[in-house]
């Protein structure tokens, strides 16, 4: 039994006498010691909500840091791609130009063809050199450098030209 039982003249057969001064002076202390303790607890309940609110702050501005990240990683990713893609058509084209430059053959025919790589170009730029090779020098005219005299025999009126067409 507590103490409080013990002197409580409520129960029968106790025939002590109970000072309720003391013992109302004591309940009013653990009445202060509860409600200080209910204060205390009440101080420590707002400093957690308190960073409860600052960690909910910092979490959302983490995740707004990681989403901005994950755009930056997928523009990164581009990038590179493109700078791929780009250091790819640059090698080609130097290699279009070398080879356009040692068969002979335009380099818009030589960029059009199908294959990757120098020996490959060559190979077909080669073949279409050859398939499309003229035939030695220059075209056999039988009356190069001659031209008719006009009236005058001094061969530059123009009529022999309006004659030729003219025959035709």
């Amino acid at each position: 039994m507590s103490e409080q039982q013990k002197k409580d003249p409520q129960e029968p057969g106790t025939g002590d006498k109970t000072d309720y001064k003391e013992l109302y002076e004591q309940l009013q202390k653990d009445l202060e010691a509860a409600k200080s303790e209910a204060e205390k607890w009440k101080a420590q309940s707002r400093k957690q909500e308190s960073r409860a609110k600052t960690n909910a702050g910092a979490a959302k501005d983490l995740e707004e840091a990681n989403t901005q990240i994950a755009g930056l990683s997928e523009r990164i990713a581009a990038i590179e791609g493109e700078n791929a893609t780009l250091k790819a058509n640059a090698e080609r084209a130097a290699v279009v130009s070398k080879v356009a430059k040692a068969t002979g053959v335009a380099e818009s025919i030589v960029s059009s063809l199908a294959a990757n790589d120098e020996k490959g170009l060559t190979a077909a730029a080669t073949a279409i050199a050859e398939a499309y090779k003229t035939p030695g020098g220059a075209p056999n005219v039988s009356s190069a450098g001659k031209f008719p005299k006009d009236d005058d025999g001094n061969g530059d009126s123009g009529d022999w030209l309006r004659n030729a067409f003219q025959s035709n």
